[in-house]
């Protein structure tokens, strides 16, 4: 599913890590840092994240608009933060309304 809405397989984010897929989903530095501080938010205060919206450009150069709902986990039994995060992609929605860009 992740692959389907970012564009990159599994595979691809093994070979090349998470740190390198963000540079390419999210180009704008500033951006980047801002939206990495969101999604780090619920992990360190047991949280969650609700529809936060998000522009991703995927590895074909497509915009994508994603809306994003992040849920903080059970520490793992290492104390490890672990959280699960949902994407629903709404570019198709928000094309279809009308609606521009975020």
């Amino acid at each position: 599913m992740a692959a389907e809405l970012s564009g990159f397989s599994l595979e691809e984010v093994r070979l090349v890590g998470w740190s390198r897929v963000y540079q390419r989903l999210f180009p704008d530095p500033e951006y980047r840092y801002s939206l990495l501080g969101h999604l780090e938010q619920p992990a360190a205060h047991e949280s969650e994240v609700r529809d936060l919206k998000t522009e991703i450009v995927t590895p074909k150069g497509d915009v994508r608009r994603i809306l994003l709902n992040i849920h903080a986990l059970p520490k793992s039994n290492d104390g490890t933060s672990r959280h699960a995060l949902f994407g629903v992609d709404t570019t198709t929605e928000q094309q279809r309304r009308g609606s521009p860009p975020q």
